[in-house]
């Protein structure tokens, strides 16, 4: 596969994990083995350590590489919304995860990300089978917070009469049973949906205006280069941390001999 090419792909897989908020796909080297991961001086990495200070050294290399290349790239670009930036998000699957990854996203996809995130904290139901209650309750505690409850302005309003207790709290009795979503208006798209629908577009765009300048094309190779280096060091790592692991010593639970 053309390495420019390659590249571009890989980053819309990125992207459309951006837009789902899942895992980020693992991207691919093209049959690449670990025998290849060399240091600056040509001898091949085997301790850990070397390889993790390897490993973030290269991601410096892409960071600033991928700034020059998108700067240049958004000058020649002409749609505004194909321009691309770059930020961190979670795409981890689980909510209570904080570790954030790189990605860049063109503009098209950071905005259907905007709207949609916007949505989903103003809990406007039906949202993945949730009914009013288990949208409005965030935290899963079977209990609305006044924090909770104030996305819903009716609601917040009504908070203290409704709170018949007055612990603070609203439980499922004490909701309104007619609800208080009112009536239902714009529903944004998933951000994966708008982001795999308009790929191809985004993808021919990109390719045009590499294409269109040899610069472009230079760094896009580069990039290529520097994230089969990165899917190299990373297959290497697990590899010796799986071998730790297979060496590792059994402990056996001692047996007290019978009284």
């Amino acid at each position: 596969m053309n390495p420019v090419k390659g590249w571009a792909q890989g980053l819309i897989v990125l992207a459309l994990a951006a837009g789902g908020v899942v895992h980020a796909a693992e991207d691919g080297a093209g049959g690449a083995t670990t025998e290849t991961l060399l240091s600056a001086s040509g001898e091949p990495l085997q301790e850990l350590d070397e390889i993790l200070v390897h490993g973030k050294r290269l991601r410096d290399r892409i960071v600033e590489a991928e700034n020059e290349f998108y700067k240049l790239y958004n000058q020649i670009n002409k749609d505004n919304d194909y321009d691309m930036n770059c930020t961190l998000l979670n795409l981890s699957a689980d909510t209570g995860s904080r570790l954030n990854q790189r990605v860049c996203l063109p503009v098209f996809a950071a905005e259907a990300i905007a709207e949609y995130t916007v949505f989903r904290a103003q809990c406007q139901p039906p949202m993945d089978g949730f009914d009013e209650f288990s949208c409005l309750d965030r935290n899963r505690d079977e209990r609305l917070s006044r924090q909770e409850a104030a996305v819903r302005p009716s609601l917040d309003a009504q908070f203290m009469t409704l709170d018949a207790d007055l612990n603070g709290y609203l439980t499922r009795d004490e909701l309104p049973p007619e609800g208080t979503g009112g009536a239902q208006g714009y529903i944004p798209p998933p951000p994966e949906l708008v982001i795999a629908e308009r790929s191809k577009r985004w993808y021919d765009h990109m390719m045009a205006v590499i294409r269109s300048d040899p610069r472009l094309q230079e760094m896009a190779g580069r990039l290529d280069e520097l994230h089969m280096e990165m899917t190299l060091t990373q297959r290497r790592v697990a590899e010796i941390e799986a071998d730790r692991l297979a060496n590792a010593p059994v402990r056996r639970p001692r047996v007290r001999p019978p009284r």
